[in-house]
């Protein structure tokens, strides 16, 4: 059975879920244990879930749509392993099947192949949105014959899922569209709550669990006046919209030429709200973040970013790689950069008798007075004994290079890995997070059978898996929360600020594929 229901109240969206989750309880305390309730964030999810504390409720499950789809008790490819298994196929394949899809731009190197996997894993991800992948879908005739190409991505995908197959992985979007037909009939009640994008393979798996006996609601937001705008899935009515005229004042609207200019705005929107604290921001581009940070940052407050912050810029993520660059290039400019790290320092000098301060004195002699860039032009450097009327400043210079060299080379068989194992276990390096997060990617792509036989491709994978992963960090007492856009339904501030509208709609367009 599948119920709709318009949520139409003016109190917090949060709040009017909670209570409808709770409506047709016949007593305390109340179990959802058996409701799973899909949210558009987990933004969403957790003002719901903070809502439902209030009442004394054993909460629901919640997930998000696509995540949903994904049955449980499988070993699934990561998405490191997915685009790995592409970029073995497109390296294997044949120079007439990939010349449709990159013409004389074929993929070479190994980070040509992951970025061109990316994109491919990219489209197979939205092509699941509709339950569709590249073997089902049916692209209608039109001017322009694009046939060739699909013929080829065809091609390729039954070798992906085949390699896969070699390797004991299954591929998440196959899978998700055989749990849409067979779905867990475990589910006693699914609560759609205000998903304005619903994916298609969502709705599809929804009406399979009614067609099961479960009880399927959709809640819709519907403020103020705008009945029947929404289809009966949640989505907006395209035309019902474009015609809705939003009643706002211009002088609410300003134009700025620069993203500095709108954060020094928006922190004085912020300042002005009464009751202080009552106010919410919403960018509508991600890559403002960090200039608002910086911002607040420079008027003493800090900025919190729900979605976290990138692993690649994390400490742990740093050393590993610069050690990792430095193994490969010899450069004692890398050197030189980690040996501002204090973990590394203290690791190349587990008898503390050369301070940081020495080895990074010992670095730049080597780099400005030697005028030597790699470590065996250094090595040869030192070698070569002063002359006996050298001032004692340049022996001391000579020995300390000489000294850090020899420790440096001792260790250039250690890996970015193993490095980064040893400074967390012996202290030197705070565990984290984030470090416990780095050596848990760089594991699991060692120990992958994806590659075994491609060892090249792990270091591009690893950065390429770094660079795209956000870790969330707790806010700190005070930090103003910059919120994204699909946030703002859910925020119960008095005063809302949306910023980095430039792209005319939210989101904004998609037209890589």
């Amino acid at each position: 059975m599948k119920r709709l229901h318009n949520l139409d109240q003016s109190k917090p969206l949060a709040e009017q879920v909670a209570d409808f989750l709770t409506l047709e309880a016949k007593s305390l305390p109340i179990d959802l244990g058996g409701t799973l309730v899909l949210t558009p964030t987990s933004g969403a999810a957790r003002r719901i879930r903070y809502a439902l504390a209030k009442e004394g409720v054993l909460a629901p499950r919640f997930s998000q749509a696509m995540r949903a789809l994904l049955p449980k008790g499988e070993t699934f490819a990561s998405a490191m392993e997915q685009e790995a298994a592409w970029a073995t196929v497109i390296k294997e394949a044949k120079t007439a099947t990939l010349y449709s899809l990159f013409g004389d731009n074929i993929p070479a190197s190994e980070n040509e192949l992951l970025k061109a996997g990316g994109v491919l894993r990219d489209l197979c991800n939205l092509l699941a949105e509709a339950a569709l992948d590249l073997h089902t879908i049916e692209i209608p005739e039109s001017d322009f014959d694009d046939s060739s190409r699909w013929q080829s991505l065809h091609s390729l995908y039954a070798q992906y899922l085949s390699a896969l197959d070699k390797w004991e992985l299954k591929d998440p979007n196959d899978e998700r569209i055989k749990h849409i037909q067979n779905p867990d009939v475990s589910i006693q009640r699914l609560v759609i709550a205000c998903i304005p994008d619903l994916p298609q393979a969502m709705q599809l798996f929804a009406e399979r669990l009614i067609e099961n006996g479960v009880t399927v609601d959709l809640l819709i937001w519907q403020p103020g006046h705008t009945k029947r705008m929404f289809d009966e899935w949640g989505r907006p009515n395209p035309q019902a919209w474009s015609e809705h005229i939003i009643e706002m004042q211009p002088e609410v609207i300003k134009q700025v030429k620069e993203p500095i200019e709108e954060t020094r705005l928006v922190v004085d929107f912020a300042l002005r709200a009464a009751p202080t604290g009552d106010y919410a921001i919403v960018m509508g581009d991600p890559n403002l973040g960090n200039a608002f940070k910086t911002e607040f940052w420079s008027r003493g407050g800090t900025a919190f970013l729900p979605e976290g912050e990138r692993l690649l810029h994390s400490e742990a993520a740093i050393l590993l790689l610069e050690w990792e660059s430095f193994r490969k290039s010899h450069d004692l400019r890398t050197l030189r950069r980690l040996l501002e790290i204090p973990a590394f320092a203290q690791w190349l000098d587990t008898n503390n008798d050369r301070p940081q301060a020495i080895a990074l004195s010992a670095c730049d002699a080597l780099l400005s007075q030697s005028v030597v860039a790699t470590l065996k032009q250094g090595r040869a450097v030192t070698a070569v004994p002063l002359p006996k009327n050298a001032r004692p400043a340049e022996k001391k210079a000579r020995r300390e290079g000489r000294a850090l060299l020899a420790a440096v080379q001792s260790y250039i068989q250690v890996t970015g890995l193993q490095l980064l194992s040893i400074l967390c276990e012996e202290g030197m390096l705070k565990t984290s997070d984030a470090s416990e997060r780095v050596l848990e990617i760089g594991n699991n792509l060692h120990q992958s059978p994806v590659f075994q036989e491609w060892d090249d491709g792990i270091m591009p994978s690893f950065v390429r898996a770094l660079r795209d992963e956000q870790l969330p960090k707790p806010p700190s007492a005070g930090a103003v929360e910059i919120n994204g856009w699909l946030e703002a339904p859910w925020l119960e501030a008095g005063r809302l600020a949306l910023c980095g509208l430039i792209e005319g709609c939210l989101p904004s367009t998609l037209d890589g594929h």
